[in-house]
Protein backbone atom coordinates (compact mmCIF):
# COMPACT_ATOMS: atom_id res chain seq x y z
CA UNK A 1 0.00 0.00 0.00
CA UNK A 2 1.20 3.52 -0.72
CA UNK A 3 2.10 6.16 1.48
CA UNK A 4 -1.01 8.08 0.02
CA UNK A 5 -3.65 5.65 0.25
CA UNK A 6 -2.63 5.06 4.12
CA UNK A 7 -3.15 8.45 4.69
CA UNK A 8 -6.13 8.33 2.88
CA UNK A 9 -7.44 5.10 4.98
CA UNK A 10 -6.74 6.82 8.37
CA UNK A 11 -8.23 9.93 7.78
CA UNK A 12 -11.31 8.14 6.92
CA UNK A 13 -11.19 6.35 9.68
CA UNK A 14 -11.07 9.49 11.81
CA UNK A 15 -13.79 10.22 10.25
CA UNK A 16 -12.50 13.75 8.46
CA UNK A 17 -12.33 15.68 5.09
CA UNK A 18 -9.12 16.70 3.47
CA UNK A 19 -9.80 20.25 4.81
CA UNK A 20 -10.53 19.22 8.62
CA UNK A 21 -6.78 17.38 8.29
CA UNK A 22 -5.76 20.30 6.79
CA UNK A 23 -6.66 22.72 9.42
CA UNK A 24 -5.59 20.63 12.48
CA UNK A 25 -2.22 20.34 10.73
CA UNK A 26 -1.23 23.38 8.99
CA UNK A 27 -0.71 21.57 5.94
CA UNK A 28 -2.76 22.77 2.83
CA UNK A 29 -5.56 20.71 1.65
CA UNK A 30 -4.74 20.88 -2.11
CA UNK A 31 -0.83 19.02 -0.61
CA UNK A 32 -2.79 16.79 1.22
CA UNK A 33 -5.15 15.86 -1.33
CA UNK A 34 -2.00 15.44 -3.39
CA UNK A 35 0.07 13.33 -0.93
CA UNK A 36 -3.47 10.64 -1.23
CA UNK A 37 -3.23 10.57 -4.73
CA UNK A 38 0.49 9.61 -5.09
CA UNK A 39 1.68 13.13 -7.00
CA UNK A 40 3.75 14.03 -4.01
CA UNK A 41 5.20 12.44 -1.06
CA UNK A 42 5.31 14.06 2.31
CA UNK A 43 8.67 14.92 3.80
CA UNK A 44 9.69 13.42 7.18
CA UNK A 45 8.14 16.89 9.14
CA UNK A 46 4.73 16.43 7.44
CA UNK A 47 4.68 12.94 8.07
CA UNK A 48 5.15 12.95 11.67
CA UNK A 49 2.77 15.58 11.66
CA UNK A 50 -0.09 13.81 9.81
CA UNK A 51 0.83 10.80 12.10
CA UNK A 52 0.14 12.95 14.76
CA UNK A 53 -2.84 14.49 13.72
CA UNK A 54 -4.36 10.71 12.55
CA UNK A 55 -3.30 8.78 15.86
CA UNK A 56 -0.99 6.15 13.90
CA UNK A 57 2.90 5.98 14.39
CA UNK A 58 4.79 7.69 11.78
CA UNK A 59 6.21 4.62 9.97
CA UNK A 60 2.73 3.01 9.59
CA UNK A 61 2.72 5.50 6.59
CA UNK A 62 5.83 4.13 5.13
CA UNK A 63 5.10 1.14 3.18
CA UNK A 64 7.51 -1.40 4.55
CA UNK A 65 9.01 -2.23 1.53
CA UNK A 66 10.18 1.14 0.61
CA UNK A 67 10.86 2.09 4.18
CA UNK A 68 14.82 1.77 4.07
CA UNK A 69 14.68 3.32 0.80
CA UNK A 70 13.26 6.41 1.98
CA UNK A 71 14.34 6.66 4.91
CA UNK A 72 18.10 6.29 3.10
CA UNK A 73 16.71 9.29 0.60
CA UNK A 74 16.43 11.31 3.85
CA UNK A 75 19.21 10.86 5.36
CA UNK A 76 21.82 11.51 2.01
CA UNK A 77 19.86 14.80 2.35
CA UNK A 78 19.89 15.88 6.24
CA UNK A 79 22.37 13.59 7.88
CA UNK A 80 20.66 13.52 11.15
CA UNK A 81 18.09 15.33 12.36
CA UNK A 82 18.25 17.04 16.17
CA UNK A 83 15.49 15.83 19.04
CA UNK A 84 15.20 19.05 19.95
CA UNK A 85 13.28 19.48 16.35
CA UNK A 86 11.25 17.23 16.39
CA UNK A 87 8.06 16.85 18.96
CA UNK A 88 9.70 14.67 22.32
CA UNK A 89 9.13 11.74 21.69
CA UNK A 90 8.36 11.86 17.75
CA UNK A 91 10.36 8.23 16.27
CA UNK A 92 11.76 7.38 18.94
CA UNK A 93 10.42 3.86 18.91
CA UNK A 94 11.55 3.26 15.41
CA UNK A 95 15.02 5.39 15.99
CA UNK A 96 18.40 5.48 17.66
CA UNK A 97 19.53 8.22 19.68
CA UNK A 98 23.07 9.64 18.96
CA UNK A 99 24.79 12.14 20.98
CA UNK A 100 26.36 15.02 18.90
CA UNK A 101 30.14 15.43 19.26
CA UNK A 102 31.58 18.74 18.56
CA UNK A 103 35.17 17.54 17.50
CA UNK A 104 36.04 15.89 14.13
CA UNK A 105 38.03 12.59 14.12
CA UNK A 106 40.79 12.76 12.05
CA UNK A 107 41.17 10.27 9.26
CA UNK A 108 45.01 11.50 8.81
CA UNK A 109 47.03 13.31 11.53
CA UNK A 110 44.27 14.23 14.83
CA UNK A 111 43.74 16.19 17.17
CA UNK A 112 45.79 16.14 19.96
CA UNK A 113 43.45 15.08 23.26
CA UNK A 114 43.48 12.46 26.05
CA UNK A 115 39.62 11.82 26.51
CA UNK A 116 36.97 12.97 23.98
CA UNK A 117 34.54 12.70 27.54
CA UNK A 118 34.56 16.50 27.60
CA UNK A 119 33.25 17.26 23.53
CA UNK A 120 30.12 16.13 23.47
CA UNK A 121 27.59 18.95 22.38
CA UNK A 122 24.49 17.72 24.39
CA UNK A 123 22.37 17.75 21.27
CA UNK A 124 21.01 14.47 20.53
CA UNK A 125 20.68 13.43 17.25
CA UNK A 126 17.79 10.79 15.58
CA UNK A 127 18.18 8.06 13.46
CA UNK A 128 16.30 5.32 11.89
CA UNK A 129 16.66 1.89 13.29
CA UNK A 130 16.39 0.54 9.75
CA UNK A 131 20.09 1.71 9.29
CA UNK A 132 21.67 -1.00 12.01
CA UNK A 133 21.73 -4.45 11.20
CA UNK A 134 21.53 -5.00 14.79
CA UNK A 135 20.14 -2.61 17.36
CA UNK A 136 23.06 -0.46 19.01
CA UNK A 137 23.20 -2.06 22.59
CA UNK A 138 25.16 0.88 24.11
CA UNK A 139 25.55 4.50 23.86
CA UNK A 140 25.85 5.96 20.13
CA UNK A 141 27.83 8.83 19.01
CA UNK A 142 27.50 10.92 16.05
CA UNK A 143 30.86 12.65 14.59
CA UNK A 144 32.66 14.15 11.68
CA UNK A 145 35.74 13.42 10.07
CA UNK A 146 38.49 14.99 8.68
CA UNK A 147 41.42 13.63 6.49
CA UNK A 148 42.15 11.57 3.74
CA UNK A 149 43.95 8.78 4.93
CA UNK A 150 40.59 6.39 4.74
CA UNK A 151 39.44 7.45 1.26
CA UNK A 152 37.87 6.16 -0.67
CA UNK A 153 36.09 4.76 2.34
CA UNK A 154 35.38 8.00 4.02
CA UNK A 155 36.38 11.52 2.88
CA UNK A 156 36.12 14.91 4.52
CA UNK A 157 33.10 15.73 6.44
CA UNK A 158 31.48 12.62 6.46
CA UNK A 159 29.74 11.18 9.37
CA UNK A 160 30.51 8.24 11.16
CA UNK A 161 28.00 6.46 13.34
CA UNK A 162 29.48 4.71 16.32
CA UNK A 163 28.94 2.38 19.24
CA UNK A 164 30.53 3.49 22.50
CA UNK A 165 33.18 0.35 22.88
CA UNK A 166 36.86 0.15 24.64
CA UNK A 167 37.89 -3.31 23.35
CA UNK A 168 38.62 -4.85 19.87
CA UNK A 169 36.01 -7.89 19.09
CA UNK A 170 36.54 -8.34 15.16
CA UNK A 171 37.94 -6.31 12.23
CA UNK A 172 36.38 -2.88 11.28
CA UNK A 173 36.19 0.53 11.11
CA UNK A 174 36.74 2.14 15.34
CA UNK A 175 36.95 5.08 16.53
CA UNK A 176 40.62 5.25 17.91
CA UNK A 177 42.91 7.94 20.26
CA UNK A 178 46.75 6.84 18.90
CA UNK A 179 49.50 8.80 20.35
CA UNK A 180 46.95 11.12 21.88
CA UNK A 181 45.24 11.85 18.36
CA UNK A 182 41.46 11.53 17.78
CA UNK A 183 41.44 8.71 14.49
CA UNK A 184 39.05 7.00 12.77
CA UNK A 185 41.10 3.66 11.55
CA UNK A 186 40.21 0.41 10.26
CA UNK A 187 41.39 -2.21 13.05
CA UNK A 188 42.42 -5.80 11.71
CA UNK A 189 43.95 -8.18 13.92
CA UNK A 190 46.72 -10.45 12.71
CA UNK A 191 47.20 -14.03 14.49
CA UNK A 192 50.45 -14.72 13.54
CA UNK A 193 51.68 -12.14 15.56
CA UNK A 194 49.15 -11.15 17.93
CA UNK A 195 48.91 -7.60 17.22
CA UNK A 196 45.91 -5.31 15.63
CA UNK A 197 47.17 -3.02 12.58
CA UNK A 198 45.87 -0.17 12.31
CA UNK A 199 45.15 0.45 8.61
CA UNK A 200 44.87 3.51 6.23
CA UNK A 201 43.25 2.84 3.16
CA UNK A 202 44.75 5.41 1.34
CA UNK A 203 48.31 4.33 0.82
CA UNK A 204 49.54 7.76 1.07
CA UNK A 205 48.85 7.50 4.48
CA UNK A 206 50.97 5.74 7.30
CA UNK A 207 49.50 2.24 9.24
CA UNK A 208 50.30 1.19 12.30
CA UNK A 209 50.64 -2.09 14.41
CA UNK A 210 50.03 -2.47 18.05
CA UNK A 211 49.15 -4.88 20.73
CA UNK A 212 45.62 -4.87 21.53
CA UNK A 213 46.64 -4.88 24.88
CA UNK A 214 48.61 -1.71 25.21
CA UNK A 215 46.79 0.68 26.25
CA UNK A 216 49.68 3.06 26.94
CA UNK A 217 49.45 5.09 23.21
CA UNK A 218 46.50 2.78 22.40
CA UNK A 219 43.01 3.07 22.90
CA UNK A 220 39.84 1.94 21.56
CA UNK A 221 36.85 4.77 21.73
CA UNK A 222 34.05 3.28 19.72
CA UNK A 223 32.88 0.76 17.15
CA UNK A 224 31.89 2.61 13.62
CA UNK A 225 28.14 1.12 13.00
CA UNK A 226 27.21 3.41 9.56
CA UNK A 227 29.40 5.74 7.49
CA UNK A 228 27.44 8.73 6.06
CA UNK A 229 29.70 10.20 3.19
Amino acid sequence: MQIGERIKRARKAKGLTQQELSEITGIGRASIAQYERGIHRPDVENLITLSKALDIPEQDLFDPSKRERIAREELSKHPFKYLSEVEEGALLQNAVVAEVMSLKAAAGEGNHLESIDEYGTGAKAIIDRCFFKVPPKGKVYLMQVDGYSMAPMLYPDSWVIYEEAFEYTTDGLYVIIYNNELMVKLLQYDPATHELEITSKNPDYRSYRVSPHDQSAFKIVGKVLRCVI
